[in-house]
């Protein structure tokens, strides 16, 4: 492994010095793919014994890093100036190579990684003499293998990963033939978001009406830069033999199929979460106040904020309406005063203190992080009339539990956050809940 991290190095090193032609597809990681199926590396940009020395046979599948677009000295090919896996520095036919998307396990960590030649074999040992090893048998284009550690080659021809295959066996595989696989698709059914995030110099990928580039099979139904989001609905595999493809939904409504190595999941928030999707707060019934009066907070225990100047509370045998329970608390709507003005609250109060009239259901929230705006109006109940003047909430890391929409057709989030009540008494930092206009809050 020492040895290859200094090859990586001594790339890394020519390609800062070495410029690129205006002819050039680019420098990168490209596969031999040519009719003979192999090709040679010459000393010389020429494959004539006057010129060039033939430093070795490469085959098809075989993996180079090409570190230059060289041209011909003999009029005859143009040239590529390429470094071998098997750490070679020569020249190679340019129309022998092509394109590599995937990453050369030798330059990865260990993980998932699919067969992408047509076929490869299994080997006991790293190499496929019969003398050293045996056939531990054949895997076949798009089948996935787990990548345990990057070996190199025992018969110096080729460099080999020794890798666990999804059948049970252990053994050792040709580099050249495996490319790194984004494995969430397969393995978990093929479901979930992903980021668009093809290697390819070009920075985007297309969507297919089929599972195939071909004009004649499929259509191109957009293109899809670095960065942008799919839901990949499935993994499909190719109609065509030449890719594994992904059957997904875009996020402007479109639905195809994406090459599966121009996909990687994405960690980040769900996209599809918006404020609008969060749980509706509705009146499920009425109850009454039972025993004395009842103390009553912003949230389901005396560990919140408690409101009208840590006084807030409910009178024995008044009527409330009640939108629902959670644990041993009720939610209820009551009528307060603020400023000698009466207004609508919103508060918990505990379920043995109230008889309500049937079943309550308990309340759904989603705790969805979000960041409320600095001059938003904040208050214990989904209205204009009153607001919080007790407490300095911590706008920047509070959570959208449920939403409410007012007689007047206005979005309210129900929040949580912590917050500092200044009430005499009881100052400090404690939790808070209340409601915030929708349109002053923003996902984080």
């Amino acid at each position: 492994m020492k040895r290859f991290l200094t090859f990586l190095l001594t790339l890394t090193l020519l390609c800062a010095l070495l410029p690129l032609h205006a002819g050039a597809s680019g420098e990168g990681w490209y596969m031999l793919q040519c009719d003979s199926g192999y090709t040679y590396l010459y000393s010389k940009a020429s494959d004539r014994d006057e010129i060039s020395r033939n430093l070795g046979r490469y085959n098809n599948g075989d993996l180079v890093y090409v570190l230059d677009y060289y041209g011909g000295q003999d009029g005859k090919y143009n040239y590529c100036y390429v470094q071998t896996q098997d750490e070679k520095t020569g020249y190679m036919h340019d129309g022998a190579l092509t394109p590599y998307y995937g990453t050369p396990a030798a330059t990865s960590a260990s993980g998932w990684y699919e067969v992408s030649s047509t076929y490869t074999y299994l080997y006991s040992k790293a190499s496929d003499r019969d003398e050293i090893s045996r056939n531990l048998g054949r895997y076949n284009r798009g089948e996935q293998v787990f990548v345990l550690d990057y070996y190199g080659g025992q018969d110096g021809k080729y460099n080999y990963c020794h890798v666990q295959t999804q059948d049970g066996k252990t053994g050792y595989m040709h580099d050249g033939a495996l490319r790194r696989f984004y494995g969430s698709v397969a393995e978990e059914g093929g479901t979930g978001w992903h980021t668009v995030e093809s290697t390819s110099p070009r920075g985007y990928t297309y969507l297919y009406s089929k599972a195939s580039d071909r004009d004649a099979i499929s259509r191109n139904l957009g293109r899809y830069n670095n960065g942008e989001l799919v839901y990949v609905l499935e993994y499909y595999g190719g109609q065509d033999g030449k890719y594994n493809y992904c059957h997904v939904q875009t996020q402007d409504g479109k639905t195809g199929y994406m090459h599966d190595y121009s996909l990687t999941p994405y960690t980040g928030r769900d996209p599809s979460i918006r404020l609008s999707t969060l749980p509706k707060l509705t009146r499920q019934t009425t109850g009454i106040v039972i025993g004395s009066d009842a103390s009553v907070y912003t949230g389901p225990s005396s560990s919140y904020y408690r409101t009208s100047s840590g006084k807030a509370y409910v009178t024995s045998g008044e009527t409330l309406t009640v939108y629902g329970r959670e644990s041993d608390h009720y939610l209820i709507q009551y009528s307060g005063v603020s400023g000698g003005e009466p207004v609508t609250r919103w508060s918990f109060i505990p379920a043995s203190r109230l008889r309500v009239n049937g079943y309550v259901n308990e309340l759904s929230y989603d705790w969805t992080p979000i960041t409320i705006s600095d001059d938003a109006h904040l208050a214990d109940a989904p209205d204009w009339n009153h607001s919080y003047n007790t407490i300095s909430v911590d706008r920047s890391n509070a959570f959208a539990l449920a939403q409410f929409v007012d007689a007047n057709g206005t979005p309210w989030v129900y929040f949580e956050s912590l917050g500092y009540s200044s009430v005499s008494g009881s100052k400090g930092y404690m939790t808070v809940r209340g409601f915030v206009p929708m349109n002053e809050v923003s996902l984080r």
